[in-house]
């Protein structure tokens, strides 16, 4: 009987061992459909591995369970594969949350005269945290290939005690357990414009480099110089910022006020990068007091707002992504 698999396969974790296993259990010839590197890529956080990469690991795999039947792996460049377009394939192997492409490919295979697939589905595979065991959660450093819950490692390119906290907060709860690794950074001044954004990247980037975290936080605050907000923050603006603290801008020009704001950059250690913004405020550059400890808007709010809270949402902006990214797993 020749049985089909299909799926990105990186990196080989526990479910698709199991995956791969009842598929062996079956069949007398096995086909892989291995996603191209193009569709590999689409959706997902990090770096995936090559394709060739890929198919070494699955090779590997198989010999090592000691299966002795035919063998075949190409590339999967759309959802349903070969399989829902020719005959030659009597059941497939799919988890609980991929069981809907085996439909969609057995009503293909109706419609064009063939016989439909067996379908086999195999349990939902947890890890220790009680989550299904996924590339994407290997990926993001949460849990190892066999779905034990790992401590996340996050390096912050700070030293600031407000940075870290904000940190901190923001990964609570996203992450079963964190480590922070706080890496020194020179202050160069506050940035402007898309400078923010570029030093926060800067500082991710130095952090990873610097550890062995699995991911890096890169965290910088700035002013973008606004031309429609009057000093006490009314107005419509021209396009450099709106009310939501979203920027599209960095041009100086004749302005009456500016804008304060928190970017974050989330660099892993695959190559994955996300970025948030923060909450913004109106604010004039006689706010600064570069010999204060407080910051501005600790200042500004006469201590309602912490410096902290603007760095936690930060962060979480920038953890969207990637929760999104865990959503289809």
């Amino acid at each position: 009987m020749r049985v089909c698999v299909g799926g990105t396969f990186d990196p080989l974790h526990r479910g698709h061992r199991t995956l791969l296993n009842r598929a062996m259990a079956l069949s007398t010839e096995l086909y892989v459909g291995l996603t191209s590197d193009e569709m590999a890529v689409r959706g997902r956080i990090g770096k995936v591995s090559s394709y060739i990469d890929r198919e070494r690991s699955i090779r590997e795999y198989i010999s090592s369970r000691g299966f002795s039947g035919p063998v075949v792996v190409s590339p999967l460049n759309d959802r349903l594969g070969p399989s829902a377009r020719e005959e030659g394939y009597d059941a497939i192997v799919v988890s609980p949350e991929t069981r809907p492409i085996a439909e969609e490919i057995n009503r293909e295979r109706t419609d064009r005269g063939f016989d439909p697939l067996d379908v086999h589905v195999i349990d939902t595979v947890v890890g220790s945290d009680g989550m299904p065991v996924k590339g994407t959660r290997v990926r993001l450093g949460l849990t190892d290939e066999d779905g034990k819950e790992r401590v996340l490692k996050v390096a912050v390119g700070s030293a600031s005690r407000a940075k870290l906290e904000g940190v901190r907060r923001a990964f609570d709860g996203w992450a079963p357990s964190v480590e922070l690794i706080s890496v020194e950074w020179e202050n160069e001044g506050v940035p402007t414009g898309s400078g923010i954004m570029k030093g926060a990247r800067a500082r991710a980037l130095y952090a990873i480099k610097q550890t062995n975290a699995d991911v890096a936080v890169g965290v910088e605050s700035g002013l973008v110089y606004d031309h429609g907000c009057k000093s006490d923050g009314v107005g419509n603006g021209d396009g450099y910022c709106n009310g939501n603290g979203v920027v599209n801008g960095d041009s100086h020009g004749d302005c009456a006020s500016m804008i304060m704001i928190c970017a974050a950059v989330i660099i892993d250690r695959r190559g994955g990068e996300t970025r948030g913004y923060g909450p913004a405020f109106t604010c004039t550059e006689d706010d600064f007091d570069e010999n204060s400890s407080r910051s501005v808007v600790e200042v500004k709010s006469r201590g309602w707002v912490e410096r902290e809270e603007l760095v936690q949402w930060a962060v979480k902006m920038a953890l969207v992504p990637r929760t999104i990214a865990l959503k289809p797993m």
